[in-house]
């Protein structure tokens, strides 16, 4: 999700209850090193990526 978009975080935070699921929040271009951290000890093997193409990218790298 796009830190910025305040409709991502909402819908977001609902799913996340409902599965008892972190919320990591990244930049459209780059995943910040916290929320790599995240990934590798929540041991995540699924994720869900909420917004558009202005909110992420294919080409996502670190920031």
């Amino acid at each position: 999700m796009d830190g910025g978009a305040s409709i991502d975080a909402v819908a977001g935070t609902q799913l996340a209850d409902y599965q008892n699921a972190p919320v990591l929040l990244a930049r459209p271009t780059c995943m910040p090193a916290p929320v790599r951290i995240a990934t590798s000890v929540l041991d995540t093997n699924l994720s869900t990526v909420l917004g558009g193409g202005m909110s992420h990218s294919a080409g996502t790298t670190r920031c």
